[in-house]
């Protein structure tokens, strides 16, 4: 597989969790319920979110074991799951559905595990970027203790 198709697939997945917009995360905090999320319990001891590649590697995990619902409520970032799936159950099931029959979760993990591997990794206060030759950019965000990833890469801020 190229690393083009790799970083196109993971693009696909981080573009498949919403069409909207980065928020900060000091919009969302407040208004989280992060411990339960569409039904699903969070589980830190099985997939522990307390930095960057922790996360990374947690949706590697994930995704290999076929928990894209997981993937979803606790993973990726709370405000883009939730407009994307206005907030339903269903809509998440759908969303989940639709990643697992693409037939992706090989791809995506072995674009998540590149950015664990050769990644560049940047963290400036509550947000993250990691680049890697050969596969789409990403960015986290950090709320309260725990890191999420977007659905897409946002800008890091320019170097004074």
């Amino acid at each position: 597989m190229t690393a083009m198709r790799v970083g196109v697939l993971l693009a696909a997945l981080l573009a498949a969790m919403t069409t909207a917009g980065i928020l900060s995360a000091q919009d969302d905090s407040a208004a989280q319920n992060l411990q339960e999320r569409y039904g699903i319990r969070v589980d830190l001891q099985k997939y522990p979110q307390a930095d960057p590649k922790e996360v990374m590697r947690s949706i590697a995990k994930a995704m290999k074991a076929g928990d894209v619902k997981y993937v979803l409520a606790h993973l990726a970032s709370p405000s883009h799951i939730d407009k994307e799936v206005n907030g339903k159950v269903e809509n998440l099931e759908t969303l989940a559905k639709e990643l697992s029959e693409r037939d992706r979760a090989e791809e995506i993990v072995d674009a998540v595990e590149r950015h664990l591997k050769d990644g560049q990794w940047t963290i400036w206060e509550a947000l993250a970027w990691s680049e890697a030759e050969g596969v789409k950019g990403v960015s986290l965000e950090k709320i309260d203790s725990r890191w999420f990833l977007h659905n897409h890469a946002v800008d890091k801020p320019e170097e004074k």
